[in-house]
């Protein structure tokens, strides 16, 4: 998908958070820092792109303590 990224190269994945619109507490912080650690780790990259099934994305995210 084409994105404006900083880097120039291509979106390969999209993250999403739901909350309420007048969400206040910023309950949502802790789940996006969760959310950015785990991308940034080397390996998740290339892996999640050999995920093929909801249940193999859930293993990979449970297994980086996520």
């Amino acid at each position: 998908m084409e994105w404006k990224a900083i880097d120039d190269k291509p979106a390969q994945f999209f993250f999403l958070i739901v909350a309420p619109p007048l969400e206040v507490s910023n309950q949502y912080l802790p789940v996006l820092g969760k959310i950015a650690q785990f991308s940034k780790e080397e390996d998740v990259p290339r892996r999640m792109l050999e995920v093929k099934t909801p249940a193999a994305l859930l293993k990979l995210i449970e297994e980086k303590g996520v």
